[in-house]
């Protein structure tokens, strides 16, 4: 069965480069993570807890939570409405290009597992097993 990876390294850059993309940067940590599946690979950037570690289910959960709400068609201003975001912002403009590019690789990832990854539901299913 084919199944997603994912390695984590802390970030070299620094929390001041990092600030337009995590406002509570004090309070969280930044990871590079290289997913990989079934050969093919992307990297995302991830944020976690200051005193959790990253792991790839979570990962996943994140990737699966950014892309249903990407991948349903949703326009800009649909996407802000949803998740409270003000569509007068450009840097919430900068997140949701963000996420529609993250989705779109996500989908070159998973190919035609993507539909099946999208139904899993991570507080039922342990693994990131997708076959």
């Amino acid at each position: 069965m084919p199944r997603i990876t994912a390695t984590f390294e802390p970030s070299p850059k620094t929390p001041e480069e990092l600030k337009d993309e995590w406002k509570s940067r004090n309070y969280t940590r930044a990871f590079d993570a290289a997913v990989r599946f079934k050969g093919r690979e992307m990297s995302v950037r991830y944020f976690c807890g200051l005193r959790t570690e990253p792991t790839t289910m979570s990962l996943l959960e994140c990737l699966q939570m950014d892309a249903r709400c990407i991948d349903d068609g949703q326009t800009f201003d649909d996407w802000c409405e949803e998740l409270g975001f003000n569509n007068d912002s450009i840097a919430h403009l900068k997140i949701y290009r963000q996420s529609v590019k993250q989705t779109r690789e996500l989908k070159r990832l998973l190919g035609d597992y993507f539909e099946r990854f999208m139904a899993i539901d991570f507080d039922e299913e342990p693994t990131a097993n997708i076959a």
